[in-house]
């Protein structure tokens, strides 16, 4: 097996033992983005990073899984017994489901957006999947979001964005800076629904609101997939 990349430098790696040295690291990288572009460092982001850390890249617990990766199109499959498997080889490897099973929220999401009923409908299809095989998944849910979407935020943060701050650049059909922002507000709005990390949603909160004063306007959000742009225009008049 490869060594492992920094924390939060890999949005596809595996979950595993992370010393002390590591995390601290994150810490700082985070931190000294925050720095760059003006946005305090608010007391307890220490904690609530490394509680993510913890929960996430360290030990998923129930919500340890094989994950696919990269789940962008269908060119890594197998066929096996009549059904196709999806396994991208390059990117597979062992770590907290939610990190893939939130696509509607963070990683479709970050290329094109989703109605929320219609997001809301995907987490409850996948909730219940997840129940079926553990059922003390059901209560742990929120939870499970909230945590892997709290790690998303701090790969954008620590690994995506110091790119971004330098230039903009296409990335499918959406672009960096648009992606950068989506995967912001998609924590922030899983904190509304389910409070668990106060100082990293205001931490957020408040670095979404410094790129959008710095970046242009096409760059604050992400269009609608184009099946859902009629409906979500009426939606939200």
């Amino acid at each position: 097996m490869p060594s492992p990349r920094p924390l939060f430098h890999d949005p596809w790696g595996d979950a595993g033992k992370r010393g002390e040295a590591d995390v601290c690291k994150a810490i700082d990288e985070y931190r000294l983005v925050l720095a760059t572009i003006g946005v305090d460092v608010l007391s307890g982001l220490n904690d609530e990073t490394t509680e993510v850390t913890r929960r996430v890249e360290c030990d998923p617990g129930p919500w340890l899984a094989l994950c696919q990766g990269d789940q962008n199109g269908l060119r890594h499959c197998m066929l096996a017994e009549g059904r196709i498997r999806l396994h991208d080889f390059g990117v597979a490897g062992f770590r907290h489901a939610l990190i893939e099973g939130l696509p509607h929220r963070i990683t479709w999401g970050c290329i094109s957006r989703l109605p929320r009923e219609v997001a809301a409908a995907m987490d409850a299809a996948y909730r219940d999947t997840v129940v079926t095989m553990d059922p003390t998944c059901d209560d742990r849910f929120a939870r499970a979001v909230a945590d892997a979407l709290a790690r998303w935020h701090i790969v954008h943060v620590v690994w995506r964005l110091p790119d971004a701050l330098k230039r903009d650049r296409p990335r499918g059909s959406a672009t960096l800076r648009q992606q950068v922002i989506a995967g912001i507000d998609a924590f922030i709005a899983a904190e509304s629904e389910h409070p668990v990390y106060p100082v990293l949603a205001e931490t957020a909160t408040r670095l979404a609101r410094r790129l959008r004063q710095s970046w242009p306007s096409e760059t604050h959000s992400i269009p609608y997939f184009p099946a859902y742009r009629r409906t979500a225009s009426n939606t939200h008049r």
